[in-house]
């Protein structure tokens, strides 16, 4: 039977690793989310969640900024603003994050502009021609949060470490064992998440940005 480990549960995960357990000792998986602001939800069950391909996200960056509107820019702008942008610690991975309420609260650009790839590109093109074509990526799309349960065994054994410790950690410091605290901790996945893994999304409809002082920008879904 699957034991999935939440990091927002602490009052379920507390009482076992404060025995001195390690996480990997009682459970199978571990939940953890990725934001995003997809078109078509039903994709990210149907064909997984990808990691970055360049090649398709280019096309994607023609049809967002030049195929779909009237535009000034031409494909050598988005030619260029990838260069700009670079592929150091982007291409080949997805990553995702241990907990929702960073995401919301944090990380907030994921859900309100989409791939953080093309917000390079934006920034990069705003800067060239003076035009804010965030506010482009920011009509786009529905901001989703989807939960995934992620075998302990497909985990880097460094990152399962590093988790294990910031567990133990949190322990020392919450000790009422109440209310997990908010936590910053994100993995990268070198290969495409399987659908099976997902075991649900929901849609947050009020996000702090922080491209935008962490103003609070609300949606409806």
């Amino acid at each position: 039977m699957d034991k999935v480990f939440i990091w927002e549960n602490i009052i379920d995960w507390a009482k076992i690793i404060i025995t001195n357990r390690d996480i990997w000792d009682y459970y199978t998986h571990i939940r953890m989310y990725h934001a995003c602001k997809p078109i078509n939800i039903n994709s990210y069950y149907e064909s997984d969640i990808k990691v970055l391909n360049l090649e398709s996200l280019k096309k994607t960056a023609i049809n967002y900024f030049i195929s779909n509107k009237p535009s000034t820019l031409l494909p050598k702008d988005i030619d260029e603003a990838f260069d700009y942008v670079g592929s150091d610690l982007r291409e080949g991975r997805v990553y995702l994050a241990l907990d929702k309420r960073d995401l919301i609260e944090y990380c907030g650009h994921y859900l309100i502009y989409g791939s953080e790839f093309l917000q390079g590109v934006a920034i990069y093109l705003r800067s060239k021609y003076n035009k804010n074509y965030l506010n482009i990526l920011k009509n786009i799309g529905t901001p989703t949060i989807f939960s995934c349960d992620i075998p302990i065994n497909i985990i880097n054994d460094s990152y399962l470490q590093e988790l294990n410790e910031c567990i133990k950690k949190s322990l020392l410091i919450n000790n009422t064992h109440i209310e997990a605290p908010n936590k910053d901790f994100a993995i990268p996945f070198y290969n495409d998440i399987d659908s099976s893994y997902i075991a649900g999304h929901f849609h947050p409809t009020s996000i702090k940005d922080p491209l935008n002082s962490f103003y609070l920008t609300k949606f409806k879904i």
